[in-house]
């Protein structure tokens, strides 16, 4: 097939209709405000606020064979390197099924894309009236990501004295990020079950405050959850400037929290998925020194150091 060889494409009536498409809508609104307070001083803040969606198109399915043509069963490899059962401390005998990894050649060859037609069929039952929507066996979905951040930041600088300067920033981010499974389309089906059909019973289920929901296209479906998240950055330098030398002392300062808020009751995680989680903290303080002495025009000696917790 060739290094540029995309698995993920077929021909549906004639056009070619991806399954993994990338889709981004995130428009950014930003606010600054530059002050000079006085000659020696500046005062720089601003205000970004940015909401929108990522989704990322695939092709779900359930109680049904894989659509993707690269599949490991689909190819040659699977029968051309079969091996008995082990006999108890020793591996099995190797037994290639060359007849059949010949046929998954051919097939594979004959057909190394989506098929969506053969989706759309695996889709339909036969009614009296001819093929008509059943439950879909596959779907196209989209993992979305939808954000909602806040950011404030400030900036000052100042010439204390002639010799000395000071530079202070801080920095706060609120997010929310919404992510979850969006069914896109039935692919000419009535309806796809919200489980997970390698589980039985309550494990399959996505939500146990819905069980057994039959989704339809618009709906949220999988998983779905909230994650929440507030960072403080905070910074701040004096310089110190002589004839003959140079040094500086910085800090800086970060506090992250982080929380996840669950909206469905997964059956695998029954007692932990819904709801909010215990916040996350994550504090870090960071220190750094630095001395220049100018011994000419051409030659300095540097000296640095930092430590961070």
């Amino acid at each position: 097939m060739g290094e540029k060889y995309n698995s993920y494409w077929g021909f549906q009536n004639g056009e070619k209709r991806n399954a993994r498409v990338k889709n981004v809508e995130e428009p950014l609104f930003m606010l600054n405000h530059y002050f000079k307070i006085d000659d020696k001083t500046n005062l720089n803040s601003g205000v970004m606020y940015q909401f929108g969606k990522v989704g990322n198109s695939n092709i779900d399915y359930q109680n049904a064979n894989s659509p993707d043509p690269v599949y490991y069963r689909k190819m040659p490899s699977y029968f051309s390197s079969l091996y008995a059962k082990d006999q108890g401390e020793f591996s099995g005998a190797f037994t290639p099924d060359y007849e059949n990894a010949e046929n998954n050649k051919t097939a594979f060859l004959a057909n190394p894309r989506i098929n969506w037609d053969e989706l759309y069929f695996a889709n339909q039952k036969l009614g009296p009236n001819g093929y008509e929507p059943a439950q879909s066996h596959y779907v196209l979905y989209e993992d979305r990501t939808d954000d909602k951040t806040l950011a404030v930041n400030s900036n000052l600088n100042t010439q204390i004295t002639p010799n000395i300067s000071f530079d202070g920033s801080f920095t706060f981010k609120k997010l929310k990020s919404h992510n979850f499974q969006y069914l896109l389309d039935l692919l000419g089906g009535a309806y796809f079950e919200d489980i997970d059909p390698f589980y039985k019973g309550n494990l399959s289920q996505s939500d146990l405050q819905h069980p057994n929901r039959q989704v339809v296209k618009g709906d949220v479906y999988g998983y779905n959850y909230n994650l929440l998240a507030n960072t403080l950055d905070v910074f701040t330098q004096f310089k110190f400037s002589y004839n003959k030398t140079e040094f500086f002392l910085t800090q800086s300062y970060s506090l992250s929290n982080y929380q996840r808020e669950g909206l469905y009751q997964n059956g695998l995680y029954a007692t932990t998925s819904l709801g909010k989680s215990e916040n996350v903290n994550f504090e870090n303080f960071g220190f750094k020194g630095g001395f220049t002495y100018k011994i000419s025009g051409k030659q300095l000696l540097f000296f640095n150091a930092s430590t961070f917790y």
